[in-house]
């Protein structure tokens, strides 16, 4: 038989949009031949749904729409829905597996393993499926495939990964007789994680010598970005076919029997993209969803001159379009001559508008109404308060236009910024998206370099010259700062590896010293991402959902 699996990139909560579209999806592959067709986990509703699921009106347009797709799909159609799972205590929910067909609803699979760690908290609606509640087990055409949702395959004993779970959903499926297992999935992206996956993959299918076939929500939804990645994987590992990442898109496979299947499009699976690259096409995706799904008409950036504002412009093009990007430069006082260069230069090569606010009267009219109220605060650190009235004048500007063209602000700090504190709240740390705030400043000048790859777009000097925030005089980052360099690797251990003090000292040049100060402004500068804009997640540890730290507390690892 011919089995579709369709890579979808749902709105979350448009339940009639993301019906529709399936339709549309379903009758293209019933027009390649397909005689069933696999969408993604939760892909009625889109994922994560969040609180959306408490309320009564979603569960209402939900069955509908399932009722509707039911009667009028030209073909079978298995989704991913929240159901309602009529237990007498626990959670009200199942994360389910549906077939529509024939003017019918009904479950196929309920999600067993349910993620409470990183950015995910399902335990919070959803009730675990258990084996009494059904085998999650499907004949269809002769052939049983067995249903496991995104979580319930990642607990593989071969993977290498920490089994966070006593049951193993892929193993009963294959002793209740199982020929063929399929993945619906929404699983978010980072860096590594299309690599980690496909051996995981391969691994499982491989161990139960069963084809194996995962299908993936594509998309970005607030601070989570989806890349599909669809697979078909034979029974021996072999990944015969993936789906491109980042986009929407049908596999179409031939099932024959437990150890026979074949690809019939696309034909041919190419290789995994490098890192650099699938980090500029996340966040890409994630700036043109967020965009679109909030409905704006483009978005609004302040550029510098520098290598941050540079990146997020050129990334918001590739994602949107030079008629939907903005620039603003804001020069003041300390603004050089190079920066407003490098600023016009980057417009230019862009192709985008570029709009000239100076900021110094504004500035020194708000210095002229706060000297004496200076006077009066003491102590008064008079040089930090009039950086940041600077940044903050910026931000003024930048949201007033906002305001007014109701285009979204885009905020273009990094994670090495936002790590340290070194940024202003309700400056430069204003916007409606954070596109790299989940990036270090290194990998900022290696995506630079990445995007000039195919024709320079990104003036030479943003790259090359010595990085500084321009709010006083002769002023660089590293007057401030450790060098990039090294302040990453420290940066990376603590936050993205979780690794003890001592570790971090053994693996860098820098002093404990260096390193006490680097962790202590860390854990200071916690109030201030919590007031940041959202960040696109491209890595395992993401501030927000992903890093869950208190505010107001007294913890010193060097106490």
């Amino acid at each position: 038989m011919h089995v579709a699996l369709c890579q979808f990139n749902p709105v979350v909560g448009a339940i009639f949009q993301n019906a529709n579209k399936m339709k549309e999806f379903a009758s293209l592959a019933f027009s390649q031949g397909a005689e069933l067709i696999i969408f993604p986990e939760l892909a009625i509703c889109g994922y994560p749904p969040k609180d959306l699921l408490f309320r009564e009106e979603l569960h209402q347009q939900i069955k509908l729409a399932l009722d509707e797709l039911s009667r009028i799909s030209p073909l079978p159609i298995i989704l991913g829905a929240p159901v309602r799972c009529q237990k007498q205590a626990g959670q009200a929910l199942w994360n389910a597996a549906v077939l529509c067909h024939e003017g019918k609803v009904e479950i196929v699979a309920r999600k067993q393993l349910l993620p409470n760690y990183d950015v995910f908290d399902e335990r919070r609606y959803f009730e675990p499926g258990k084996k009494s509640d059904g085998s999650n087990l499907l004949n269809f055409n002769g052939i049983t495939f067995g249903f496991c949702i995104c979580e319930d395959a990642w607990n593989d004993h071969l993977s290498g990964l920490q089994r966070k779970y006593d049951v193993d959903p892929v193993v009963d499926l294959v002793e209740q007789g199982a020929e063929v297992i399929i993945n619906m999935s929404a699983s978010p992206f980072f860096v590594n994680k299309p690599e980690v996956r496909e051996k995981l993959f391969s691994d499982v299918a491989k161990y139960h010598q069963r084809p194996l076939m995962m299908v993936g929500q594509v998309g970005a939804n607030d601070q989570l970005v989806f890349d599909g990645h669809s697979m078909l994987i034979d029974a021996q590992g072999h990944i015969l076919a993936r789906l491109n990442l980042f986009e929407e898109g049908l596999l179409l496979a031939e099932v024959n029997s437990k150890t026979s299947v074949a690809v019939l499009s696309p034909e041919i699976s190419t290789p995994l993209p490098q890192k650099i690259s699938l980090m500029s096409s996340a966040i890409i995706l994630g700036i043109k969803d967020y965009v679109e799904k909030c409905r704006a008409p483009g978005i609004l950036l302040g550029l510098s001159g520098g290598i941050d504002s540079a990146v997020v412009a050129a990334l918001a093009v590739r994602a949107l379009g030079a008629n939907r990007v903005t620039g603003v430069r804001m020069p003041s006082q300390y603004s050089s001559e190079h920066s407003l260069v490098d600023a016009q230069d980057l417009a230019h090569n862009l192709g985008i508008r570029l709009l000239d606010i100076p900021i110094e009267t504004a500035v020194e009219a708000s210095r002229a109404t706060l000297t004496s109220s200076m006077r009066d605060c003491v102590p008064f650190d008079l040089d930090i308060a009039d950086q940041n009235l600077q940044a903050r004048m910026r931000s003024l500007m930048l949201m007033a236009l906002s305001n007014g063209s109701h285009n979204l602000v885009l905020s273009t700090g990094n994670k090495s910024e936002l790590a340290m504190g070194y940024a202003t709240l309700y400056g430069d740390m204003s916007g409606a998206l954070a596109p790299l705030g989940d990036v270090y400043k290194t990998d900022v000048w290696n995506i630079a370099r990445f995007l000039n790859q195919s024709g320079v777009c990104i003036p030479e000097n943003s790259i090359t010259k010595i990085p500084s925030a321009e709010l006083k005089a002769n002023q660089c980052d590293q007057d401030t700062l450790p060098p990039y360099d090294l302040l990453d690797q420290v940066l990376y251990q603590y936050i993205d590896g979780d690794q003890e003090v001592s570790e971090i000292a053994q693996n860098t040049s820098l002093s404990l010293d260096v390193i006490k100060r680097i962790i202590r402004s860390v854990n200071a500068n916690d109030y201030k991402r919590k007031q940041a804009a959202i960040i696109l997640m491209v890595s395992e540890r993401v501030f927000g959902d992903g890093r869950r730290w208190p505010v107001a507390k007294r913890f010193d690892p060097f106490a």
